[in-house]
């Protein structure tokens, strides 16, 4: 996938797992790119509380993908590397639509590919050929350039730097 997917589809929604500190960053840049945030699920805060401007709706995903909303993705906003990979790949299992998020202020070469679940924060750069994977996070200001292979959950440090034809593991 390419980073037009941050794009929302007309009239979709998108929901957060994680409201933590990279959840709120999440969100700045879904609605930067133009998503309507329907709300959290997150574990540690009540439902129905309001986080960031957006309601907590559940506590846990696994409920709510028993009945998830029609026309709504799902962006999985955890520093956990591990479980935020898992609830993706549960998701995708279950045909939920994983979203890929590029910040505005972001650059995305045509030739670089993003699978589902990305980020790509304010001010990165993700250059010629390199491949992004499942659920990996490229933060703020972090370089990944040409013909880098970022494995899936990866996790790029703001600022950090990946060289040509890197190789990063899940």
């Amino acid at each position: 996938m390419k980073s037009l997917a941050s794009r929302p589809r007309q009239n979709r929604a998108l929901i957060v797992a994680g409201a933590g500190g990279h959840g709120r960053v999440c969100v700045d840049v879904a609605r930067r790119c133009g998503w309507q945030v329907a709300g959290f699920v997150d574990r540690c805060h009540p439902c129905g509380t309001e986080v960031a401007g957006a309601p907590i709706l559940a506590n846990d995903e696994t409920a709510l993908f028993a009945d998830w909303p029609a026309d709504t993705s799902l962006f999985v906003a955890l520093g956990d590397n591990a479980r935020r990979l898992a609830i993706v790949r549960e998701a995708t299992r279950l045909r939920i639509d994983v979203a890929i998020l590029v910040d505005p202020a972001a650059i995305v070469s045509p030739s670089a590919s993003l699978a589902p679940g990305v980020v790509v924060m304010p001010g990165a750069v993700v250059n010629a050929e390199a491949h992004v994977g499942t659920a990996a996070i490229v933060n703020t200001s972090a370089i990944v350039e040409h013909g880098v292979n970022l494995g899936e959950g990866a996790h790029v440090a703001p600022g950090a730097c990946l060289t040509g034809d890197a190789v990063v593991g899940a």
